[in-house]
């Protein structure tokens, strides 16, 4: 009679083990996704910063510089998958330093350290809306004022941050990832 109540027993044991260990094994797998996907945003992210500094240092003093900087960031990046909170492309003062704290915080400045501020809606303005004219959204720093004399190159630099939303919510809700590259301008672009 009491084999019957042991084994009762031993089947209840092994239900609440078989819970505890699938719950941690779910977290587990839940966890790695989640981690993988964010580390696919932060790739995407560095890579969109690689394109767009590329873009800005090639195409530096023509009055489109910016514009095609968007669209460089634009093309390596799925603006629909990767949520854009902002993009500075700004002066710097050495190849390891960002942007200044009041452009990094997304106000755009005409200072010693110039800097343009755009929103992903930014990516739907027309070229003809650059420019440096008065109301243009690159008269902070128009690109037609970068030194691109061999021996007093500016440095142009790309920050964008973007926001990673987790799909399961087991790590957290969001994470923002912020990415900055510098490079010198061509010289005599």
């Amino acid at each position: 009679m009491s084999d019957g109540v042991e084994e009762r027993a031993h089947r209840g044991a092994a239900a609440v083990e078989m819970a505890l260990v699938g719950l941690l094994l779910f977290s587990l797998v839940f966890g790695v996704i989640e981690l993988g996907l964010a580390f696919r945003t932060r790739h995407t992210v560095t890579a969109a910063t690689a394109a767009g500094v590329r873009a800005a240092s090639v195409g530096s003093t023509d009055a489109l510089s910016d514009y095609r900087t968007l669209q460089a960031i634009a093309d390596a990046i799925d603006v629909t998958d990767v949520d854009l909170v902002r993009i500075v492309v700004f002066r710097a003062d050495s190849p390891t330093s960002g942007p200044s704290a009041s452009c990094a915080a997304g106000t755009p400045s005409s200072g010693s350290q110039p800097c343009n501020v755009y929103r992903p809606a930014d990516f739907a303005l027309a070229d003809d809306v650059f420019g440096c004219g008065a109301t243009s959204p690159d008269r902070f720093w128009c690109p037609t004022d970068r030194s691109a004399e061999t021996g007093s190159l500016d440095l142009v630099g790309v920050e964008v941050i973007a926001r990673h939303h987790y799909v399961t919510g087991v790590i957290g809700d969001t994470f923002t990832f912020t990415s900055t590259s510098i490079l010198p301008v061509e010289p005599g672009s």
